[in-house]
């Protein structure tokens, strides 16, 4: 064991253990530590050396010491007073992590970086003095220091890292200065009080993830300076009203404003090209955007539930329109049709006829359109996308054309007023859940072109009494008709591959009723 000195009843007097250093794990998980005081002529702290020490409350640090290593007081939870001299040139990564009880921190002139989670877990800390001298802050080096409720970042600080200062939960406001060039990824995020930030011109990107999850952000000042956003930056921020890009950007990532639910409206410059996925999924206050002329690709779900938007103009050189694109915006009233590709069909509509030249009905083109009855498919169509029909609890008849060869996956899922069904020709194969849940199914005929019914494609057709599957067909997916109750008579080739659950739960089934031809 180390040489201890008690004086002044609970003080101890920490001496070296390895020279001048107090060794790595010297006093490691000494629960009768109450008040310490490092030894004069002690230069170093080492690793871990008083980690977990619970009981500690303060501890005296003298001047001479010019290191503390990693970890050196991580996990003492009641530590609640420490004097960090200015002889001290470095504090070591997690060196005061958990410190929970630790209200308020000085970090000396000497110190020039605040190293990887250094204070990270500290609740109690509610203020916290960073000297000019300090030119990075440390991935995670305040994160979850819940109790923090301002700071001030000096001028000399030129990056602040990943995860900085994510789960403050506390912090209402906070100063960027000028000479930082670097926000890393996830630095702010849950920061769920903070209102306001101005992100300082010599900024050239906003990283992943930076502003996540923060609430009460309400107005943020993105610089011309910026040239990429990163995916998610602002997702989550859900009182945030406007928002300015600048005019560097040329590409808003994915998830970039995702569950902005306040955002009324948003500024999209000329330089964009791009429009990422789910960029602006859940805007749900935002009612028009104009989509500028240079943009070719706009991605997966990109406006998907912005339930005010009234209109949008897709521009001329757009090459690409992503699947679910604009899903769920029942605020729109013009179809989208992209090339020969439908994209979106406005809710509320009954009868539909889907007008001549489209090839392709996009996924998630009709999905939840619980109004629509029917649905005229032009000749020309060969695809029906996954989930295009998605919910589409009215629609009692829909005919198929010879055209088509691809019945997605979920194609008609939950269509529970759908009657009957013909499968043309030409398709060879139904996609996974593609009838899933079409209770009012009563019949389908499927051709001798299909050889493959997907997982669960006609699962819980509890209407269907009977279906003839083609020598075409080579198997028979997991659970294909599974839960279709008042089934009784199947025939099929006694070639096909049947999954063991492909008939699960058919109670009305036995194996007499299964003719293999």
């Amino acid at each position: 064991m180390p040489e201890q000195n008690n004086q002044n009843n609970d003080v101890f007097i920490a001496k070296p253990t390895d020279g001048t250093a107090i060794g790595c794990d010297a006093y490691e998980n000494r629960q009768d530590l109450v008040h310490v005081q490092i030894a004069e002529g002690v230069t170093e702290i080492g690793e871990y050396a008083f980690s977990d020490c619970t009981g500690l409350i303060s501890v005296v640090i003298p001047d001479g010491v010019t290191g503390i290593g990693i970890g050196a007081f991580e996990g003492c939870t009641g530590l609640t007073s420490v004097v960090i001299p200015d002889s001290v040139t470095e504090i070591g990564e997690d060196a005061f992590s958990g410190c929970k009880g630790l209200t308020s921190i000085v970090i000396p002139d000497s110190v020039t970086k605040i190293s990887e989670y250094t204070f990270s877990g500290c609740k109690g800390l509610t203020s916290v003095v960073i000297p000019e001298g300090v030119t990075e802050i440390g991935d995670g080096a305040f994160s979850s220091c819940t109790g923090l409720i301002s700071i001030v970042i000096p001028d000399s600080v030129t990056e602040i890292g990943d995860d900085a200062f994510s789960g403050c939960t506390g912090l209402t406001s906070v100063v960027i200065p000028d000479s930082v060039t670097k926000i890393g990824d996830d630095a702010f995020s849950g920061c769920t009080s903070l209102t306001s930030v101005v992100i300082p011109k010599g900024v050239t990107k906003i990283g992943k993830d930076v502003f996540t999850g923060c609430m009460g952000l309400t107005s943020v000042v993105i610089p011309d300076s910026v040239t990429e956003i990163g995916d998610d930056a602002f997702s989550g921020c859900t009182s945030l009203t406007s928002v300015v890009i600048p005019k560097g950007v040329t590409k808003i990532g994915k998830d970039v404003f995702t569950g902005c639910m306040g955002l009324t409206s948003v500024v999209i410059p000329d330089s964009v090209t791009e429009i990422g996925d789910d960029a602006f999924s859940g805007c749900t206050s935002l009612t028009s955007v104009v989509i500028p002329e240079g943009v070719t690709k706009i991605g997966d779900w990109a406006f998907d539930g912005c339930t005010g938007l009234t209109s949008v103009s897709l521009p001329e050189n757009l090459i690409y329109l992503g699947n679910g694109a604009f899903m769920n915006c029942q605020g729109l009233k013009q179809p989208i049709v992209h090339a020969t590709r439908l994209i979106f069909w406005p809710h509320g509509a009954k009868e539909v006829i889907i007008p001549d030249g489209v090839t392709e009905i996009g996924a998630w083109a009709f999905f939840n359109c619980t109004s629509l009855t029917s649905v005229v498919i032009p000749d020309g169509v060969t695809e029906i996308g996954d989930d295009a029909f998605y919910g589409c609890t009215g629609l009692t008849s829909v005919v198929i054309p010879d055209g088509v060869t691809e019945i997605g996956d979920d194609a008609f899922y939950g269509c529970t007023g759908l009657t009957s069904v013909v499968i043309p020709d030409g398709v060879t194969e139904i996609g996974d859940d593609a009838f899933y849940g079409c209770t009012g199914l009563t019949s389908v005929v499927i051709p001798d072109s299909v050889t493959e019914i997907g997982i669960g494609a006609f699962y819980g057709c509890t209407g269907l009494t009977s279906v003839v599957i083609p020598d075409s067909v080579t198997e028979v997916e997991y659970e294909a008709f599974a839960g279709c109750s008042a089934l009784t008579h199947v025939t099929m080739s006694k070639n096909t591959k049947c999954s063991e659950t492909a008939f699960k739960g058919c109670a009305s089934l036995t194996k007499n009723n299964i003719e293999r031809v």
